[in-house]
């Protein structure tokens, strides 16, 4: 048995970089693109709720603190997660709430 861990971000690391690495790497409800503004807000957000990490995709078993807690995965089904592109915009970003 092998343990399944999601990416997770630091959300005090991501409101260090500039605003053309945050613009459009969430998306509202609406499926729209959140500008770099929103993003911020969304994260001071988070921190104001005490939370030190976001999920980076969708995941039941995250910690706001810790991150992915794992997700036991029988060897048979675990798939290769090979790590291909270090570029946020190509992960399952969260969606931003109004």
């Amino acid at each position: 048995m092998r343990t399944q861990i999601h990416m997770c971000a630091n959300i005090a690391g991501l409101l260090k970089r500039p605003d053309r690495e945050l613009d459009g790497l969430f998306t509202c409800e609406e499926g729209y693109e959140v500008n770099a503004k929103g993003a911020r807000q969304y994260l001071c957000k988070q921190l104001a709720l005490g939370h030190r990490v976001i999920a980076m995709g969708k995941c039941d078993n995250f910690d706001p603190q810790e991150g992915c807690l794992g997700h036991p995965v029988p060897d048979m089904e675990m798939k290769d997660t090979t790590f291909e592109r270090a570029v946020c915009r190509s992960l399952s970003a969260p969606t931003v709430e109004n």
